[in-house]
């Protein structure tokens, strides 16, 4: 079941906490962003499915944000893979 808005605010705020405590590491906390990053896009797929209640003129204002961090992300692990070999 996707999460919800309070989950995902409270988990952010929870890593943020953590983070500038000292409690999380880099590696770390970039690690719980991402996990976070994969629950909110769950809760987003699940808003646009059919029974989902997300508007069309917001998808159409998500697109340009959601394909241009997919875009960058693709390219620079790209990048460290071909650093690595």
């Amino acid at each position: 079941m996707p999460w919800s808005i309070h989950q995902l605010e409270a988990r952010l705020k929870e890593l943020k906490e953590q983070r500038k405590a000292g409690a999380l590491d880099e590696r770390a906390y970039y690690r719980g962003l991402l996990e976070l990053a994969v629950e909110l896009a769950q809760s987003l797929i699940e808003e646009t499915s059919v029974d989902g209640n997300m508007a069309t003129a917001d998808i159409r204002k998500q697109l340009p944000l959601i394909l241009a961090f997919v875009e960058d992300q693709i390219t620079r692990f790209r990048d460290r893979e071909n650093a690595r070999t």
